[in-house]
């Protein structure tokens, strides 16, 4: 069954850490494998800062730059195994890839690695991953440092579980409504988790967090 949205939108930073390679290219995987099982496109997409070119000397560097850039775009979207178009922006990487997520025609997820920095690094750098969850209009994948390594036949019907935590109220809704939707389209199985203890006044929660009170729950 063919999905009204128009393709998966995959975030490609073009990394050179080793690590973030490596969690770049699982990223890339699991995209892949979603866009075969909704018979869907791949627009791998990689935003430049244009910072990089502020200086009047380095613009003789630029055309340079892009080609290769472009090269290695066109490569990690011919080793994918589905149509996918490579493109290269320059720009802020929050603000571009909010106003592809933000297209008339939006895609039907974005998908993307996070470092998962935390504390002062976190607060100095700043977080697109974050800001791009809280502002998109699409559907947001993330693969964070410690996800494990994706399995090709993970999407087998029968076979893939979406994990859905709900505080049940309307906040959540919506993600509960296209997990369902995204897991009858590749037959998934739906777990729904809610936290008993979220839910309880702050008095409450300290007094449940003790062992002997946490079976009584």
């Amino acid at each position: 069954m063919k999905s009204s949205g128009g393709s998966i939108v995959v975030a490609d930073g073009l990394e050179s850490d080793a690590a973030q390679v490596r969690r770049a290219e699982s990223v890339r995987k699991v995209a892949a494998a979603l866009a075969r099982a909704l018979e869907l496109g791949v627009e791998l997409v990689h935003v430049e800062s244009l910072s990089k070119f502020g200086g009047p000397n380095l613009r003789l560097l630029f055309d340079d730059y892009r080609e290769q850039q472009m090269g290695e775009l066109k490569e990690h979207a011919a080793e994918m195994g589905v149509p996918a178009k490579p493109t290269f922006v320059f720009g802020e990487a929050v603000t571009e890839l909010l106003r592809i997520g933000g297209r008339k025609r939006r895609p039907e997820l974005i998908a993307m690695a996070t470092h998962g920095r935390k504390g002062l690094t976190r607060i100095v750098l700043g977080s697109v991953t974050e800001e791009v969850i809280r502002n998109s209009r699409a559907p947001v994948l993330t693969m964070g440092p410690k996800a494990k390594d994706w399995k090709t036949d993970s999407l087998r019907p029968g076979a893939s579980r979406i994990v859905v935590g709900t505080d049940l109220t309307r906040s959540s809704q919506r993600a509960e409504e296209y997990a369902v939707r995204l897991a009858k389209r590749i037959g998934a199985s739906v777990t729904l988790v809610h936290c008993l203890n979220e839910s309880f006044h702050p008095v409450l929660q300290t007094a449940f967090r003790t062992s002997r009170r946490t079976t009584e729950l």
